[in-house]
């Protein structure tokens, strides 16, 4: 029997902001399972769902039509895809792995538009941000000089990362369009 109490990320909402999925595990050093739940106060039980699934990281795409996740464990680290409105107990609830490799990738996220992933992997032997179609298709590397946990900007043309390429752990920004790169200061909007 899983209890919620544990370790546990970000809820996102999914099906209209009725419900919320997240991951969780009863330990630091436990697996982590993808959840669902009803929001509280506007659904009249929040029963919480184990959906079986191994992984961490959630993001739903603005639609909510897409869930991509990370799984990690101790035979891969990749990117997985699932439909967030299926029903969780269903056995035909089909996660499709979207991009893998020998090394880990990881921090997913979905594209304003729904179109692109922003993730981080070590697929070169370091850290880097890398995008992708939806789909997993045309993979292309975003940095080159360490970076992780990439965020979407709400219009789509930034992604804010984490790095330590001026030598202490800062907050960059990435124009997709220009690849120019700035540090995220108190008072420059991303």
């Amino acid at each position: 029997d899983w209890s919620v109490t544990g370790v546990q990320t970000c809820a996102l909402p999914i099906s209209d902001g009725r419900e919320l999925v997240f991951s969780s595990a009863n330990s630091l050093a436990g697996a982590r399972f993808l959840f669902r739940m009803a929001v509280p106060n506007r659904a009249p039980k929040s029963e919480v769902t184990d959906t079986g699934i191994e992984g961490v990281d959630p993001a739903v795409s603005p639609d909510g039509s897409t869930l991509v996740y990370a799984r990690q464990n101790i035979k891969e680290t990749s990117i997985w895809r699932l439909d967030p409105t299926a029903d969780p107990r269903a056995e035909t609830l089909q996660p499709v792995r979207l991009v893998s490799s020998t090394r880990r990738n990881f921090t997913a996220d979905m594209s304003p538009d729904g179109k692109h992933l922003i993730f981080s992997s070590a697929r070169t032997g370091r850290t880097d941000i890398w995008l992708c179609d939806v789909n997993g298709g045309n993979l292309k590397q975003v940095t080159s000089f360490g970076a992780s946990t990439p965020r979407w900007s709400p219009d789509g043309r930034k992604v804010v990362f984490e790095s330590t390429r001026d030598g202490k752990s800062e907050i960059y920004s990435i124009d997709m369009e220009t690849n120019e790169i700035g540090r995220a200061s108190c008072r420059e909007r991303v």
